[in-house]
């Protein structure tokens, strides 16, 4: 069983911070002088993170972006996460290699986002992203009975998407775990035998994700472990991985390249995932054609991000650090991959109610 603890991390203010905030150097002089500079280095970098990453606030606002655009759209709930920084990177490298792209916002959760893109004609300069989260959205929200979730929206959502058009699919990060260098706990395996000893012998931090939670469920489930698992939920990789410098967790559950960052400065010692369990899971992002598009326009867009599905060398413009890469998907496989992947997740998400009704 799984048991959530409400979690908050509450950090001091850098040096950095502290005296901006302090405002007012004593030279008002120096001040003035140097107002109209520091104004100027503020537009300019404005202009430049605008042309870099164009970004629509919600799909009302689509109308500002120049049709030569091509628009990634997305649920927001997923824009601060994994995918959103996954389909950010997709835009930059389509700018890079000529082709103009932008990424906006669908208002609600993934049922209505996938509903309201799919739902319909749209212009052929549009792909909607979906995600390994959107799918664990959708299965959850099947099974919910909470005010304000809808089942049978979501599983006209999942309909929609087993019949929709798919573009190209990019592979995020694997998810692993991790500890503090001063942990006890060596590997992995010691890890789950001191759980199956006792189920509250750790507390997990985990991003506020379903994808993360099913497979929290899974990893507890596949290892035998009995009773209650306590975990604590954080709106990212980062603030998860502060909880154990925090002292409210003592293990964290996130994606390989959100940790690496700490992992590289010596905060986190990396555990890795069972071998036992197999491949460990792995986020990804897959784009679909709107309604009614073209067959040649999914075919050119088809050989564009299939290149781009190519070119994830570590370093590369796409590739970001330490980004492992998928093996492509092609052809049968890309045709069924949705499918495939929502009859896994729905399978995650039954482990996740039985865990968590032991």
């Amino acid at each position: 069983m799984l048991t959530e603890h409400s979690a908050s991390v509450e950090l001091a203010p850098t040096p950095t911070a502290r005296s901006i905030l302090r405002g007012v150097p004593p030279n008002h002089l120096l001040a003035r002088a140097l107002w109209p500079a520091l104004l100027l280095t503020a537009i300019a970098f404005v202009v430049v993170d605008f042309v870099r990453h164009p970004y629509l606030g919600s799909e009302s606002q689509a109308s500002i972006v120049p049709k030569a655009h091509l628009t990634l759209w997305l649920a927001e709930t997923e824009a601060a996460g994994e995918s959103g920084a996954l389909v950010r990177e997709i835009a930059d490298s389509l700018l890079l290699r000529g082709r103009p792209a932008a990424v906006g916002l669908l208002s609600g959760g993934s049922s209505q986002a996938v509903t309201s893109f799919l739902d319909g004609r749209r212009s052929t300069d549009q792909l909607l992203a979906v995600s390994s989260e959107t799918l664990a959205d959708l299965a959850q929200e099947r099974t919910s009975t909470l005010p304000g979730e809808e089942p049978l929206r979501a599983a006209r959502a999942q309909r929609l998407l087993a019949r929709a058009v798919p573009i190209g699919v990019f592979g995020g990060e694997p998810l692993t775990i991790a500890v503090t260098p001063s942990s006890p706990v060596h590997d992995v395996g010691q890890l789950l035998a001191q759980l199956r000893l006792s189920a509250q012998a750790h507390v997990f931090a985990i991003t506020d994700e379903n994808w993360a939670t099913d497979n929290l469920a899974t990893l507890v489930q596949d290892a035998g472990v009995e009773g209650v698992v306590p975990y604590r939920v954080f709106s990212s990789a980062q603030d998860a991985s502060l909880a154990l410098a925090a002292g409210s967790a003592d293990v964290v559950l996130a994606s390989r390249g959100a940790l690496l960052p700490d992992i590289r400065a010596r905060r986190l010692r990396l555990l890795g995932w069972p071998e036992a369990a197999g491949r460990p899971p792995r986020s990804w992002v897959e784009l679909l054609a709107a309604p009614g598009m073209p067959a040649s326009d999914i075919a050119a867009l088809g050989r564009r991000i299939d290149a781009l599905t190519r070119d994830i060398r570590p370093g590369s413009a796409f590739g970001g650090a330490g980004r492992i890469p998928l093996e492509p998907v092609t052809g049968a496989h890309l045709r069924s991959f949705l499918v495939t992947q929502m009859a896994r997740i729905a399978e995650l998400q039954q482990i996740a109610l039985r865990v968590e009704r032991r």
